[in-house]
C-alpha cells in the first residue's frame, strides 16, 4: 500500500516539474515523509519503547521511511507498464506477507499483529 501512495507521490512529484509547479513539488513529497514518520511512529512506538529501546524510535521512523521511499523509487523508475507495476505490487505484498506473519509473527508472538 506504501508502495502505491508513493507511486502517486512520485506522479504529483513530476507533474508538477512539468508544470514548473515547485509547490506541489515539495508538497508532494512532504506528504509522503510526514506521513511515511507518523505511520511506523503510531504503530510501533510504544512497543519499541516497552522493549526498553526508546531511544532507536527517531531512528527506526526515519530508515522505515528510506525503505518504503526506495521501493517506491524502484518502482517508479523501473516498472514502466502497468502489467509490470501490478507484478512487482503483488510479489512485494506477497513478500510482505511472508516476512510479517511468517517471520515476525512466530518470534514476537505478544505483539499486536493488525
Amino acid at each position: 500500500m506504501a508502495a502505491l501512495g508513493l507511486f502517486i507521490v512520485f506522479k504529483a512529484y513530476y507533474y508538477g516539474a512539468k508544470k514548473n509547479w515547485w509547490f506541489l513539488q515539495v508538497l508532494a513529497i512532504s506528504v509522503f515523509f510526514v506521513i511515511g514518520a507518523i505511520i511506523p511512529f503510531m504503530n510501533d512506538a510504544a512497543y519499541i519503547a516497552s522493549r526498553g529501546m526508546g531511544s532507536t524510535i527517531p531512528a527506526y521512523v526515519v530508515v522505515n521511511d528510506l525503505y518504503v521511499f526506495s521501493w517506491g523509487l524502484l518502482m517508479y523508475r523501473i516498472a514502466r507498464s502497468i502489467k509490470i507495476r501490478a507484478i512487482v505490487l503483488g510479489l512485494m505484498f506477497v513478500v510482505f506477507l511472508f516476512i510479517h506473519f511468517a517471520v515476525y509473527a512466530p518470534m514476537f508472538p505478544e505483539f499486536y499483529w493488525s
